[in-house]
């Protein structure tokens, strides 16, 4: 198996609803490209704090 990681960070001007939309877009190609097996997709949670600005990501 191999898993893809995506970081993003995306400009300041880019609202919280887009963000969620593309999430949603995202979330609708699962099942429907062969070998895809998951989509997960979010905002950073780290305790840690060591994002360096790419606050959100998908795998």
């Amino acid at each position: 198996m191999v898993r893809h990681i995506v970081l993003i960070r995306f400009r300041p001007e880019v609202t919280e609803a887009e963000i969620a939309a593309l999430w949603d877009e995202l979330r609708a190609i699962d099942g429907k490209v062969p070998g895809l097996g998951a989509i997960h997709a979010g905002r950073s949670e780290s305790p840690e704090q060591i994002e360096r600005g790419y606050m959100h990501g998908f795998t």
